[in-house]
């Protein structure tokens, strides 16, 4: 049976979604001795949101239509924490590619 999610459950973890997020962005490269270029850090930020939203989904058993929700949700937190437009459009862009491309969602549909 698919969860079903409140939209303050959904609103909680964009909430921390998006402050992990702030972190990995802001935080600098510890393991590595040379100085980390903005896009790998950017890039490592994204990865980790991605993963982290992709569990989330996983634990609570989201449909296509509450991975669209919480998308949708965190786009309003990224917005109202101040990101750039065009960095709000990639990750909400890709957090709803990754919701439907989901490999639970190909399993329990036998493909």
């Amino acid at each position: 049976m698919l969860g079903i999610v409140s939209s303050a459950v959904l609103r909680e973890k964009a909430v921390q979604l998006v402050a992990g997020f702030s972190r990995d962005i802001a935080a600098p490269a510890k393991a590595s001795r040379k100085t980390a270029s903005p896009e790998s850090v950017a890039d490592g930020a994204l990865q980790s949101l991605f993963r982290s939203v992709a569990e989330f989904c996983s634990e609570q058993r989201l449909s296509v239509i509450g991975r669209a929700r919480l998308a949708r949700t965190l786009q309003d937190e990224l917005q109202r924490q101040g990101f750039p437009g065009d960095m709000v459009s990639k990750v909400t862009g890709a957090v709803t590619i990754n919701a439907l491309a989901a490999p639970e969602r190909k399993n329990r549909a036998g493909g």
